[in-house]
């Protein structure tokens, strides 16, 4: 048995000015950063699409796999959709074979599942209830496609296997560290999946299977864990008829993949699978009808390539083998009576065992399980439903169903050595003494006696780079091998302390989103003001009657912005309209925008606005015209020099910290209703900008509506906006020293306690 990985934790911030580099979206001198994940090449018209492709929805693209590397990623999606995509997890494989595991910002419902072997990349990205797929092929290409979210290809009723009284292994299931058991998976493939995919594209697909059902497992209570010993490649042609293929598959000497059966053994393999083209059905296995060892010899699946991934069929068969079955209404007789999937009532959506339902609703990454909710509902019935506990009631039974030869617990690594190199991130070295562990877990401390595994790492392993740390921090590292044995004993201790942040970071746009008008330039070009170059935005036509046509213009900037005390967007924008003007908004979601300012002939030049001092991640700048007559097709432009976001880090040096609030002024009218109706709570603090400018951060919980009113000095301040939690009320320089705030329902006198605030 080996070990499930920890998955490391890599950091998004940008590092100091001027004394390192910057990575994408910070100001760099020299090279400059690909806009996002993908850079699309030439080739659309002959290329292999993906099965249940969109029409219209595919592009031929380039890799950028320098950016898999990072905590945070900006995937450019066919449609010009733009995700931010945020990891949770990072599985290393050995020899640059990686998983990266995460979510869409913003929403863990939203998957981002990638597998990595060498040049080849495999994934799929869940994303505002549409599905995007990513595939290698055997050129070293890559296709990124919009597919259709529902099954490619019918289920198959898999087929149940009762007690064969036959024997496994009795040895325990072992663990590297504190968790569930460790279930080990040999997945083959046909040759025909080979001229698909390309060897390294094969195992990238295998990589990303097994990571989305361990996923899957996570978000369900499940403790066990998949681990992939091998992925190969078998000399079988496929029969057309996958039930055929599933008996060859699984039979001893009857001349069809038996080569399987051998490294099934020498590697450890719990169960096996077989990834195919057969186009009928998305997979079928043999269900384990009563938990015993002697269903190791039927522990095998076979499954469609195209349903193995997003669709989470990998795991639906796997599932099988371990004892859970469909949804009560799509299954027979089950091992327990609550080993089956779930189907949500209203069809808002399946769990991975579970059947299409009769409307159609989406299969989700989680196994039943009625004390786990999706979107505020139970994944599971009690007592019916409820494949999380069958899976792991018997998993120590199945992880032990092939063990590996026994082998001696390794040396200790020796010579571990820290030191930090900025910030946040501290880099760890140690000299490797042993020839026999399958891997290093890696742990860290900040008080030198409560230690936590922070990475596991392959065999071989002589290093680890530890960021997204706090700054003027002091930490202690130990490291430990091991393998199916046991564990080695630790290394020394090692220690190092974080230096402090930067006074600030200066970010710039990493890509842009034309969406009307024509563009000369790019984003590029708005990296630093009076360089000469600028990028301009000019009025398209519109469509329509002649005599109803107008000139108009939209583009997008997006932007990475790191935490910090105090974020200042500035602009340096020109333009000769003077019978248009052009307003900047800025948004966290791409979707809800709020005007910055507006430039026009009179006013074009330096502009400067206050961003939430909370804001960070993905952050969209919008720039749209705002004259749009009939007729009107004058041909306007906007040329933006500069757009830059300050983070500063200290307060005190941007930001001067206001005097003690004096006790604020009568509440405004009309007078809140009594507290016990209201539980609105408010907070409010003051920041002086420099010499002149004013700002005030809001923060309010509890408000029931939608849509919340905000008073300043008993006036309406903001009417009917977004409940939203918080608002930024940036005070012009004349404004005076005290002001009193108050939240409320919209429309109501139901209202927060008044707050006053002074400079």
């Amino acid at each position: 048995m080996t070990s499930f990985s920890v998955w490391r934790r890599r950091a998004a911030l940008a590092a100091l000015l001027g004394s390192i580099v910057f990575t994408a979206g910070n100001v760099q001198a020299g090279a400059k950063e690909p806009p996002g994940l993908f850079s699309e090449v030439a080739g659309n018209s002959g290329m292999k699409l993906p099965e249940k492709a969109i029409k219209g929805k595919s592009r031929a693209v380039k890799v950028n796999r320098g950016q898999l590397r990072s905590g945070r990623i900006l995937v450019n999606l066919p449609g010009d959709i733009s995700l931010e995509a945020v990891r949770e997890l990072q599985q290393e494989l050995g020899q640059n074979r990686f998983a990266w595991v995460g979510h869409a910002s913003g929403d863990k419902r939203e998957p981002v599942v990638i597998g990595v072997s060498g040049e080849a990349v495999a994934a799929t990205f869940a994303y505002k209830g549409k599905l995007y797929k990513l595939e290698p092929r055997p050129d070293g290409s890559h296709v990124v496609s919009e597919v259709e979210p529902g099954d490619p290809a019918p289920g198959l009723d898999p087929i149940p296997v009762a007690d064969t009284g036959g024997a496994g292994s009795t040895a325990a299931a072992t663990t590297a560290f504190e968790g569930g058991p460790t279930i080990d998976v040999l997945v083959a493939y046909t040759p025909k999946i080979l001229s698909i995919y390309g060897a390294a594209g094969a195992d990238a697909l295998i990589i990303q299977a097994v990571a989305e059902a361990n996923r899957a497992y996570a978000n369900s209570g499940i403790t066990a864990r998949l681990n992939l010993v091998r992925s190969v490649l078998t000399n079988y042609t496929e029969s057309g008829d996958m039930n055929t293929d599933l008996g060859r598959l699984a039979g001893t000497g009857d001349g069809y993949m038996d080569e399987l059966h051998a490294l099934r053994d020498s590697t450890g393999a719990d169960m096996v699978s077989l990834i195919e083209d057969a186009p009928q059905y998305c997979g079928i296995a043999y269900l384990m009808g009563n938990l015993s060892p002697g269903f190791a010899a039927s522990a095998f699946s076979v499954i469609h390539r195209t349903c193995a991934t997003g669709y989470y069929s990998f795991a639906h068969e796997l599932g099988h083998n371990q004892g859970a079955h469909h949804d009560p209404a799509n299954a027979g007789g089950a091992m327990y009576p609550y080993a089956y999937g779930y189907q949500e009532p209203f069809g808002a959506f399946r769990t991975v065992m579970a059947y299409n339902c009769s409307g159609g609703c989406t299969r989700v990454d989680h196994f039943s399980n009625p004390d786990v909710l999706y979107n505020g509902q139970p994944t599971g019935a009690s007592g019916l439903s409820d494949n999380a506990r069958t899976i792991n009631t018997n998993a120590a039974t199945v992880a032990n169903f092939r063990q590996q030869a026994p082998q001696n617990a390794p040396s200790a690594p020796t010579g571990l050595d820290a030191a930090a190199t900025g910030h946040s991130t501290v880099s760890l070295g140690w000299t490797d003494t042993s020839a026999e562990e399958s891997g290093f877990n890696l742990e860290r401390s900040d008080n030198g006696v409560d230690f936590t595994v922070v990475a596991s790492l392959p065999a071989n392993s002589r290093g680890f780079e530890d960021d997204n740390l706090e700054a003027e921090t002091l930490y202690y590292y130990r490291v430990q091998a091991w393998n199916s044995v046991g564990n080695s004993a630790y290394s020394n201790t090692a220690t190092a302390a974080t230096g402090a942040a930067p006074p600030f970071v200066e970010q710039v746009a990493s890509a842009d989103m034309p969406v009307a008008g024509t563009v000369s330039g790019s984003f590029q070009d708005t990296w630093r003001a009076g360089d000469g170059s600028v990028e301009t935005i000019r009025e398209q036509e519109s469509g329509g009657k002649k005599s109803k046509r107008y000139g108009y213009l939209e583009h997008k900037w997006v932007l990475n912005v790191v935490p910090a005390t105090s974020v200042i967007l500035t602009a340096q924008v020109t333009t000769s309209a003077s019978s248009d003007s052009f307003t900047f908004a800025y948004s966290t979601d791409n979707s809800n925008f709020k005007a910055m300012f507006t430039v026009n002939a009179g006013n074009a030049g330096a502009q400067q606005f206050v961003l939430p001092a909370a804001l960070s991640g993905t952050l969209y700048i919008r720039v749209r015209d705002n004259t749009r007559q009939a007729g009107d097709l004058s041909s306007h432009s906007v040329q933006v020099d500069q757009l830059m976001v300050r983070s500063d880090n200290e307060p005190g040096e941007t930001i001067e910290p206001p005097a003690p609030a004096p006790p604020p002024p009568p509440p405004p009218p009309p007078p809140p209703a009594p507290s016990t109706t209201s539980n609105i709570e408010l907070g409010a603090t003051p920041y002086l900008i420099g010499k002149n400018n004013k700002r005030v951060d809001l923060s309010w919980s509890g408000a029931q509506s939608s849509t919340v009113d905000i008073y300043r000095n008993g006036a309406l301040l903001v009417g009917s906006t977004s409940n939203d939690g918080s608002h930024t009320d940036n005070l012009s320089r004349n404004a005076g020293d005290n002001h009193s705030y108050q939240v409320c329902e919209a429309g109501t006198v139901v209202c927060s306690g008044a707050v006053g605030v002074g400079f």
